[in-house]
């Protein structure tokens, strides 16, 4: 480790511990119980430090890694009789001072990365919501927002409204724009993928052109969902996002098209539930692409309740990747991949509990498995299908300060093996100090890369102390070891901090 990361390090926990002891230090009193409940602030910091070295000792990346979150809630903020009315927010600091200038100098062609930068930071989301203001049926929803179901989890920034009354149905109304990368406070995990966009200010337009310049990404949607039904939980939602401004439809060159909006992503899911004490549960899913036409997910679980202790299960998913309407990867075929698995869980007493799965895997390809290798061509098959077998079994035990346990899994296919064990073990002491250690061992097999075959072993210990109920500071140290990375090693330091204002 180096000086500058060490002092980074030393600094840094001085400064944390310092903000624990002012938030542990704040006054309470019995008439601000109620106030307490809800409103309410919560810090969450770490930091890495670690450099990646090549085998031969040079440092190729030198990680001095702190993020930091800060979460405010505060509820009640009109009288309870005139309805329900709180504010809810999350703000991200994410910064690496072990960056190299070069990544962010667009004269460095050599080094340079599009979109990458030092320090940054997002606001994961800050909305206003409403309940019951007025009338008992409608709700909603104003600022950056998350949404969450059968099209997966997705953030706007928007309106959202739902209508809600005493019928068997609700219904949902949203639209905004989408969060994108290359915009302040903000982030690009939420795009469909397949497109490289970000802010391309300050460098060259014939430079890196298949970078696009991020333009705001209009978007509406809508859901409809039972109500008050009891036995079973349904929902279908539609969603609709639209490009905007110039793209280069030539990704290596600079020249550019705009044809004015047109679709990012158009795809509409489905989604049910339903359960049945002692008897077993039903859960479905299914998305649908209305820009490439065909079904791109599909999921479908079931559960047998065999005993009070014994759980059957079976699941089958298929999954097809999707992009953006802009994407280059449209041209090509996105094949899916089937999955079929079962399980059984038994809980032996109210401490040990045990489960075990397998199934298979199938990628499906219209056109026949093409071998980079003569010695291969025997190993692959010439029928569009590649096949892996998957399975696991864990076994655990739990009290209230204590939990270890052990688990196993495997990954065996046509082109490559992953097999593996797990151990961990934590344990509270005198209800402040917190200890865990978890160790692997897995083996890696790439039949295209026989050279690149390795056994990887790791180790976690982390030492925890509980400063208050609400505040928590960790220490914990990563190693990795194996023929082809040599020895790695990184220190992670936590901290979590609860303030009631």
């Amino acid at each position: 480790m180096r000086a500058a990361g060490c002092r980074l390090a030393r600094v840094g926990v001085r400064a944390w511990v310092s903000v624990a002891a002012i938030a542990t230090a704040m006054p309470a009193h019995a008439d601000e119980r109620e106030d307490r409940s809800r409103n309410e602030v919560v810090f969450d910091t770490s930091a890495q430090f670690y450099d990646v070295r090549s085998p031969s000792g040079e440092t190729v990346l030198a990680r001095r890694r702190l993020t930091s979150t800060i979460a405010a809630r505060a509820t009640d903020l009109v009288d309870r009789r005139y309805g329900e009315l709180s504010f809810r927010a999350r703000a991200r600091f994410d910064a690496d001072f072990g960056r190299g200038g070069e990544e962010t100098n667009p004269n460095d062609t050599s080094s340079f990365v599009p979109g990458f930068a030092r320090t940054g930071g997002d606001l994961m989301y800050a909305y206003l919501e409403g309940r019951k203001l007025g009338v008992d049926w409608f709700a909603f929803r104003l600022g950056r927002q998350y949404v969450t179901d059968a099209l997966g989890f997705w953030s706007f920034d928007g309106g959202y409204v739902q209508l809600a009354s005493h019928l068997p149905v609700a219904l949902e109304l949203y639209g905004g724009l989408e969060q994108r990368g290359g915009f302040p406070f903000s982030t690009s995990r939420y795009e469909a993928q397949g497109a490289y966009r970000g802010s391309r200010r300050g460098f060259d337009d014939a430079l890196y052109p298949s970078f696009e310049d991020a333009h705001v990404a209009p978007a509406f949607g809508a859901g409809i969902e039972t109500n008050n039904i009891s036995f079973i939980h349904a929902r279908a939602t539609y969603r609709h996002v639209l490009n905007t401004g110039s793209f280069h439809p030539d990704p290596f060159s600079a020249t550019t098209m705009n044809i004015g909006s047109r679709t990012s992503s158009e795809r509409l899911g489905f989604s049910a539930d339903s359960s049945r004490e002692k008897v077993g549960a039903v859960h479905a899913l299914m998305t649908y692409d209305l820009f490439r036409s065909l079904i791109d997910s599909a999921r479908v679980s079931v559960d047998a309740f065999a005993t009070k202790k014994l759980i059957l299960g079976v699941d089958f998913e298929h999954l097809r990747p999707f992009y953006d309407g802009d994407s280059i990867w449209n041209f090509f075929a996105g094949e899916p991949t089937d999955t079929l698995s079962g399980r059984v869980s038994y809980t032996i007493n109210d401490a040990w509990s045990a489960s075990i799965g397998g199934g298979g895997r199938v990628f499906r390809s219209e056109e026949a498995t093409v071998a980079i290798d003569e010695r291969l061509a025997a190993q692959f098959p010439t029928t569009g299908h590649s096949f892996a077998a998957q399975g696991y079994a864990h076994l655990r035990h739990r009290t209230h300060t204590m939990a270890h346990g052990i688990s196993t899994r495997f990954n065996i296919g046509e082109q490559g093996d992953r097999t593996g064990l797990d151990l961990f073990a934590s344990r509270t002491i005198a209800s402040r100090w917190l200890l865990d250690a978890r160790g692997s061992a897995f083996h890696f097999r790439d039949r295209l890369r026989e050279d690149r075959d390795a056994t990887s072993l790791g180790l976690i210990a982390s030492v925890g102390y509980r400063i208050s109920e609400r505040t928590t500071t960790t220490l914990e140290d990563q190693l990795e070891t194996n023929r082809l990375i040599g020895v790695r090693n990184r220190f992670v330091v936590w901290l979590k901090v609860g303030v009631d204002p």
